[in-house]
């Protein structure tokens, strides 16, 4: 075995989290018959063992601790005396200098962004280069770049694609996507920039989910009908694209206004339908809308049905309902400060970075009054409602007229 060369990878490692690194005390290891088990099976593997520490002690990169200060003794500890030569050993950068390219290379593409006017590209970049903690722990150079290619492409609708038909591309490689998303997803969360996660590409078929009963038409073709009042339905993105109508009937049974209901969470979707409220169909939006459901909503309003939506009392919540509300005209259900109220007991403590939401920013100067009330309440008690507690019978009245059927 290359005891030297195992030794030196033992204490690359170590090196990386340590103390020394941040210009603690030097690096110091022990208990080297469990570090190195097989050096301590023969009397052989012993001596080319600690021959080889002392090798590395007289290149000066290690300094030995023995047993009674007697060489050839029990090895007590091992202890790092030159980082850089020992990196040099191994044929690697070190950390530091590593960690000062990756920032300076992140630092280059935030300039590159502001020029090109990528305000999210920008600012993402710009929180990589100042991140407090080791970068060449989390990336390399080429997943920077990589990472800079998928997110200035924002502007165009990278969901509509299949990902792995878009990795193709964006890198010529059918695979490299969903590694890379794997990467930018925790990325994101530790640079307090998940607002952006709602716009990558998914590993999925955009699917929308609704409840009513519908035709679907493609000019004077219908695509499809059916369904009813209480089942869910699956409609693909691909169908959903050669749509130029949706029309809902109505659920109660009598002429009047047709409402629909857009809700954030799987559970109240499924639960919401069989409580009586006065809505003709329903709408997952599966938190942000993903194509699928944005071309359903699309068909909606072009139809002129008067959309409602209801969703989690917290930050991210208030933020997909203005969405809805600037691109749709959706108003909201049951999403007010009374709500709120009745329902503080069973709230969570909302994290920091869901306090400084950079998409909660953008949207909570373009709220109405009322619900910009409920948004300072949210974050001065710093509690959020999720929606599966609340029960919307109680907040029917909210109702008002829309499309006569």
């Amino acid at each position: 075995m290359n005891y030297e060369g195992h030794i030196q990878e033992l204490f690359a490692r170590a090196y990386i989290r340590s103390a020394m690194r941040r210009g603690g005390k030097a690096l110091r290891l022990r208990n080297w018959e469990k570090l190195v088990p097989e050096a301590f099976t023969r009397a052989a593997e012993k001596e080319a063992f600690l021959s080889s520490m002392e090798d590395l002690a007289q290149q000066g990169i290690l300094r030995l601790g023995w047993s009674h200060r007697r060489k050839r003794d029990k090895l007590l500890w091992a202890e790092l005396q030159d980082p850089q030569k020992l990196f040099a050993n191994l044929g690697k950068p070190q950390p530091e200098v590593l960690d000062d390219k990756l920032r300076n290379f992140a630092n280059q593409l935030e300039t590159r962004a502001r020029t090109e006017g990528l305000a999210t590209v920008e600012r993402f970049f710009g929180s990589l280069s100042r991140y407090p903690g080791y970068l060449e722990q989390l990336l390399d150079i080429r997943d920077i770049e990589d990472i800079y290619t998928l997110l200035a492409h924002q502007d165009r609708p990278l969901d509509r694609f299949p990902i792995r038909s878009l990795s193709v591309q964006l890198y010529r490689d059918s695979k490299r996507l969903e590694s890379l998303l794997e990467l930018i997803k925790p990325l994101a969360k530790r640079l307090k920039q998940d607002d952006l996660l709602s716009d990558l590409p998914r590993r999925s078929f955009p699917v929308a989910w609704i409840v009513g009963s519908l035709q679907l038409r493609s000019g004077y073709r219908v695509i499809l009908e059916g369904g009813n009042s209480y089942s869910p339905m699956g409609l693909s993105l691909e169908l959903l694209q050669g749509a130029t109508d949706l029309e809902i009937q109505s659920a109660r049974g009598q002429q009047g206004f047709i409402n629909i209901l857009s809700i954030e969470n799987k559970e109240s979707f499924f639960s919401l339908p069989r409580m009586g409220l006065p809505f003709d169909g329903f709408v997952y939006t599966n938190g942000w809308p993903n194509s699928a459901v944005r071309q359903i909503l699309d068909l909606l309003h072009k139809g002129g049905y008067n959309l409602y939506h209801a969703g989690d009392l917290d930050i991210e919540g208030l933020a997909i309902l203005e969405y809805l509300h600037e691109t749709y005209g959706t108003s909201p259900f049951g999403m007010d400060l009374v709500t709120f109220e009745r329902y503080r007991a069973f709230g969570r403590p909302l994290l920091n970075a869901e306090i400084r939401s950079h998409r909660f920013e953008i949207y909570i100067s373009r709220l109405a009054p009322d619900l910009k009330t409920l948004a300072q309440e949210i974050v001065t008690s710093r509690i959020g409602i999720e929606q599966e507690i609340i029960d919307y019978r109680e907040t029917s009245h909210e109702i008002s007229p829309g499309k006569i059927c």
